[in-house]
């Protein structure tokens, strides 16, 4: 609510009056994870897919699992950690945590080749639906939203 403050040049005590408004109203649900509490549209109805919202808010989440939707093109039949880590430029700690969460939320399944290399790949779910999902993240998540909210608001 703070950035969503800052974006809009209004107080946080008016961010939080007309966000809260907005729940009671139903257009958007909260839910907490940990010290956060965040918002999201009604559609999003189950625990699961308020995790994967959450997950995807975070850079470094989404280009892991860019790497992940490329790993089966031209043969390829999944990344290793340090592999993942390489291309994405991130430590190979951070690389296991996200990918051991998107084990959790069924997003990835590990997988052993041919060759004996385990290899992290996506499961066995929708790969269009994922990238159309990263998409909707990857474009300015923030002025997406604050351009709703303003619209909402402007009478």
């Amino acid at each position: 609510m703070r950035l969503l403050s800052r974006l809009l040049g209004v107080s946080l005590s008016s961010t939080r009056y007309h966000v809260f408004n907005l729940e009671k109203d139903g257009e958007i649900v909260f839910w907490k994870e940990g010290e956060y509490l965040r918002a999201y549209p009604p559609s999003v109805d189950d625990e699961r897919s308020m995790r994967i919202y959450a997950l995807l808010q975070q850079k470094a989440a989404r280009k892991i699992l860019r790497v992940l939707l490329k790993a089966n093109r031209g043969g390829n039949q999944g990344w290793t950690n340090n592999e993942i880590s390489r291309i994405t430029r991130l430590s190979q700690s951070t690389v296991s945590e996200y990918l051991s969460e998107f084990r959790e939320l069924s997003l990835a399944r590990k997988n052993i080749t041919k060759e004996g290399r385990m290899v992290s790949e996506i499961a066995g779910v929708d790969r269009v639906r994922i990238s159309s999902i990263l998409g909707t993240f990857e474009s300015n998540l923030v002025s997406g939203i604050t351009d709703n909210y303003i619209a909402l608001w402007d009478f």
